[in-house]
């Protein structure tokens, strides 16, 4: 494995790991309903940071969007906004199943679909070569790791029901199941976008963007499409609901940073995982994806239990659910191996 796909691995997992991290600081709102907090995330994350990274790295920001063909402009506008759909879901799924068991379903689809949908379309010629044959065991590696993770996280809701019997009905966790599977399909966009998007990136590099910053003119476009659908139902809700008013609930005061710091985990995760795909060569966008999901499944799985989502669970289902996560990070190996052997 040489220096750039180490490097490009690396900075992969750190992304994955802020991205799978960034719902913990809604567990410490509770002043503020869901919508208050999505609002000032998306807000953050989605449309101010995007655009200062874009104004402030890009020596030439207006020339990449001229000379980028509406097709390319199209596509990121697209995916964003689907994936910014995924986002709300994603939201409404982790507070019906928590982070851990909500997280894995979502990701995992968002993972299979954007890992193997750029690979069949962009790199056809490549999916029986050997990176690409690794790429296919790696997902599939990573989907049995899922699978056991949901099992834990099923058995742990199905046990807490039995332990509390004023707790919601099983429709809850098929509703929170729907959510989730919604929130994986529309994820997926996301790398759809970046697979799709190539020709901002390599505009912005022409444009005398390193490597790093060349990826924010495409992601600022991205996320502002995102941050309309997001920012739109939560504006809903806060009408709905009427509750503009928690926004200066007494003790709310630092609700505020926590929500930019959601911003700032799910944002600077992206860049990471745009940095970490280029360098892993012609497979970044399928092999690197599985390994940024698998990642995020890991440090969601990881909050989940700091958290406290499997405090007085049985061991026997806690054990199922590390094996689950041991399997994940033996997905990451493997798609690490895939994307050393890109041009085999």
């Amino acid at each position: 494995m040489n220096t750039e796909t180490l490097l490009g691995l690396v900075a992969i997992v750190i992304g994955g790991a802020m991205q799978g991290s960034f719902a913990v600081p809604m567990k410490f709102t509770r002043r503020w309903s869901w919508e208050n907090i999505w609002l000032v995330y998306s807000v953050a994350g989605m449309l101010l940071l995007p655009w200062m990274a874009a104004f402030i790295t890009s020596p030439n920001l207006r020339a990449v969007y001229a000379d980028a063909s509406w097709q390319a402009l199209l596509a990121a506008g697209f995916f964003g906004f689907g994936w910014g759909l995924g986002c709300i879901f994603c939201g409404l799924g982790v507070v019906a199943l928590g982070i851990a068991l909500g997280s894995s379903i979502f990701l995992g689809l968002a993972a299979a679909l954007g890992s193997l949908l750029p690979l069949i379309v962009l790199q056809r010629d490549r999916l029986f070569s050997r990176g690409g044959l690794l790429t296919v065991l790696g997902v599939a590696v990573m989907l049995i790791g899922i699978s056991i993770c949901a099992v834990a996280g099923r058995e742990r809701d199905r046990l807490a029901c039995h332990q509390t019997p004023d707790s919601p009905p099983h429709q809850s966790f098929w509703k929170g199941l729907l959510i989730c599977v919604a929130s994986g399909i529309f994820s997926a966009f996301l790398n759809f976008g970046f697979a799709f998007g190539q020709e901002l990136i390599e505009i912005a590099r022409r444009q005398g963007s390193s490597d790093l910053t060349a990826i924010y003119p495409l992601v600022a476009l991205m996320f502002t499409a995102g941050f309309l659908g997001n920012a739109g139902y939560s504006a809903f809700l806060l009408v709905r609901n009427n509750s503009w008013g928690r926004f200066s609930n007494v003790g709310s005061a630092g609700h505020w940073p926590l929500g930019l710091l959601m911003g700032v985990l799910v944002f600077g995760g992206f860049v990471l995982y745009g940095f970490g795909a280029t360098q892993l060569g012609a497979l970044g966008s399928s092999a690197g994806w599985a390994a940024f999901m698998a990642m995020m499944i890991a440090a969601a799985n990881t909050a989940g239990f700091l958290t406290g989502e499997w405090k007085d669970v049985e061991a026997s289902v806690v054990r199922t659910m590390l094996r689950g996560t041991a399997v994940l990070l033996a997905a990451i190996v493997i798609l690490g191996l895939a994307a050393a052997h890109a041009g085999d």
